[in-house]
């Protein structure tokens, strides 16, 4: 608006156009302001302008050094408005070693379409390119004021196959655009029913980047990571967005902390969402990241050795090689435990140093720079040390000024604490293998012959009986915090000896990931890793009945929200019988609950039985029966991942975090053959009224606001 729009508004109405308060003066001092820029002006004109320092551009493109240097220069321009957030892919030889590891299954993308969402500083995007020579590459970048001079190589190159789209890779309207102005001219929109829509295309490969530090929020989701993630995988079931032209493999670039909901590492860390992608993915792998899970929970030193040998074998088998520089310590150990075991005779032993803390590392320097004689227990009267402190005469009979080392006391802690650690390490794996025996009885008492034979099932509870009283005793000298591991570390080991595979996505991983470093990133505060996704067909039952799959998604979030908990009551509160109605039609859940029976029809009389054993050796003192405590989900609350088992008997239940996608679908098939189902309606009123919106994202995703900050 101009000075006389401002005169005419003020004239009517004695208020300021812009803000529309009563008027103090607004002409006057915009007419000040207006004579003021016309009086510099005429002064530039006359005297010259003076010199200016380089523009953006030729910043960006005259900047010599390396993609980093050039990134830094350009989010140093205080008037650049991008996302500064993102994190890129700054360092070439990341990227070499990378399409290295992947050149055996890149094979069948050579000359291939790639859509490419957030490509960046384009380093990540150039190397994939030379690899595969592809026939169309579409850069979908949005912040082109900063990355668009990181790009404008690659695009002027003479015989170019880049093509750049200035849309977000995060709206969907985007994707819906590239299928209507046909951008990917040789990928063609199968229609529904094709049979091809349930294959892999081969012809296209999608990239992407979804990493910022911090988190970025999106449409109610901690990060966007989890909002894309969550898009791609209904993406898959519905075959709408690129997953139209086929199934089309994806490598996604997320932060090293989002990487635990995706691919959980320990049964913890598996919600709702891991679920989804088991469900919708053939194969899920971890190609680069950072050292550890990423994620708060930590599986014990044991499991994950033993899963890294048989690894390391299968890459020996494959002569599948990592660069020094890219292993990680587990990789390592596990390649010298084979090295010193060339007949594949080890076998997986415990010792007290098989658990990893995180203080270790501080605890081992500490031990050294004692033994060498760097830290000594008490500072005598160094310069800047203050003479306050503990004083103690010398034999002279004066006294000398003495100041505790706080770093020898923290070694002292450090070592009482990795004792007292120790023993409890023990103690847990000697109650694990006390519960696995317990459970190995009762498989063997689900024989029908046994029942016939009276001499063998006294024999059978009275060893029974001595196993429990034996796992009581060793519960009890446990601490709450001590009995929640318990229970991580049971379910690790029944996920990772499940047949015919493991449950978790990452015990089936064919090599182990290469190992990122603080230098391949923009941001050395936030690292990332590169996921290699295979969407899988959905099975006959899902394609048969679309209600079958609505079932599937109420009973994951009914059974996920109270994943700690044991499976058959879980069940039985959705809806009273559907345990005896539904499980004997899952072959899988029908033969693991059998040993959950069985150990509960038999827990009263080997209890009773512990519990006189006892009593007699104690010259007939009452003891309190075993039986009578209450099971730590009865008495834990809502709090699932939190619960404390208020008795041993907890240990070898079958929890509802241990359910795989394949005992979901025969249990959601099951349950729209039951007749005495509840109504669809309510069913949803029953799954949605329990949980509020922020209690369901916490099932999908975890403590999502503790791990970002938000």
């Amino acid at each position: 608006m101009n000075i006389v729009g401002y005169k005419k508004v003020l004239h009517a109405t004695g208020r300021c156009a812009v803000c529309r308060r009563p008027f103090h003066g607004a002409i006057t001092s915009l007419a000040a302001g207006r004579n003021s820029r016309q009086t510099n002006k005429e002064e530039l004109t006359k005297q010259g302008r003076p010199k200016r320092g380089p523009s953006k551009k030729s910043t960006i493109a005259e900047h010599k050094g390396s993609v980093e240097d050039k990134l830094v220069a350009s989010l140093s321009q205080s008037r650049l408005k991008a996302d500064k957030s993102r994190i890129n892919v700054v360092n070439p030889e990341l990227c070499n070693d990378i399409i290295e590891r992947l050149t055996p299954s890149l094979k069948r993308h050579e000359n291939c379409d790639i859509l490419e969402v957030n490509p960046g500083v384009g380093l990540w995007s150039s190397k994939i390119h030379e690899q595969l020579k592809p026939r169309t590459h579409i850069l979908m970048e949005p912040d082109e004021r900063l990355y668009l001079p990181f790009l404008k190589p690659l695009l002027d190159k003479p015989g170019s196959h880049y093509r750049h789209l200035p849309w977000s890779g995060t709206d969907w309207e985007s994707y819906q655009r590239l299928i209507e102005e046909g951008i990917l001219s040789h990928q063609q929109v199968l229609n529904y029913g094709d049979p091809l829509q349930n294959r892999r295309n081969d012809s296209l490969l999608f990239l992407a980047n979804f990493a910022h530090h911090p988190a970025k929020s999106m449409m109610g989701f901690s990060s966007v990571t989890f909002q894309m993630f969550n898009q791609l995988m209904s993406a898959i079931r519905t075959h709408s967005l690129f997953q139209a032209y086929g199934l089309v493999r994806m490598l996604v670039w997320v932060t090293d902390r989002e990487k635990s909901t995706i691919l959980p590492r320990t049964i913890v860390d598996r919600r709702r969402f891991g679920i989804d992608v088991e469900g919708n993915c053939e194969y899920v792998t971890e190609v680069a990241g950072g050292e550890g899970s990423g994620g708060r929970s930590r599986r014990e030193k044991l499991i994950e050795l033993e899963s890294a040998v048989n690894v390391s074998r299968e890459m020996r088998a494959q002569r599948t090689t990592t660069p020094e520089s890219r292993k990680s310590e587990l990789q390592m150990e596990a390649d010298s435990v084979l090295s010193s075991h060339p007949e594949n005779d080890w076998t997986p032993t415990l010792s007290k140093r098989t658990t990893a803390y995180v203080w270790d590392a501080e605890l081992k320097d500490l031990k050294q720079r004692r033994e060498s004689g760097d830290l000594p227990a008490y500072i005598h009267d160094q310069p800047g040390v203050p003479k306050s402190g503990s004083k103690s005469k010398s034999k002279k009979g004066g006294s000398s000024s003495k100041v505790r080392n706080p770093e020898y006391d923290r070694l002292i802690e450090l070592r009482s604490k990795r004792r007292a650690y120790d023993r409890t390490a023990v103690t847990l794996e000697e109650l694990l293998s006390v519960s696995s025996h317990i459970s190995q009885v009762v498989r063997e008492a689900s024989d029908s012959t046994l029942s016939q034979d009276e001499a063998r099932g006294q024999t059978w509870q009275e060893q029974l009986a001595e196993l429990r009283a034996k796992q009581a005793s060793l519960f009890s000298t446990l601490y709450s915090e001590d009995r929640r591991k318990l229970l991580h570390y049971g379910d690790d080991r029944s996920a990772y000896n499940e047949k015919p595979y493991p449950v978790l996505l990452h015990d089936r991983r064919p090599y182990h990931p290469l190992l990122t470093l603080p230098g391949d990133f923009s941001t050395r505060e936030q690292g990332m890793s590169l996921l290699d996704v295979q969407p899988a067909p959905p099975s006959a039952a899902m394609l048969g009945n679309p209600k079958v799959h609505d079932t599937f998604e109420l009973l994951v979030r009914w059974l996920f929200n109270r994943r700690a908990r044991p499976f058959a009551k879980v069940l039985e509160s959705l809806a009273p019988g559907a345990v005896e109605a539904l499980v004997p039609q899952v072959p899988a859940l029908r033969d693991r609950l059998r040993q959950d029976e069985l150990e509960a029809t038999t827990n009263t009389a080997s209890s009773s039985s512990a519990a006189r054993t006892r009593a007699s050796k104690e010259n007939g003192s009452e003891l309190e029966d075993d039986v009578e405590d209450e099971d730590f989900e009865e008495a834990a609350g809502d709090d699932d991942d939190g619960a404390i088992p208020g008795s041993a008997k907890a240990i070898n239940k079958f929890r509802c975090r241990m359910l795989t996608p394949e005992m979901l679908e025969g249990l959601a098939v099951a349950w729209e053959k039951w007749l005495f189902r509840p109504t669809a309606a309510d069913l949803y009123q029953k799954v949605d009224a329990k949980y509020d919106a922020a209690e369901y994202r916490r099932s999908l995703y975890g403590d999502t606001d503790d791990i970002f900050g938000q």
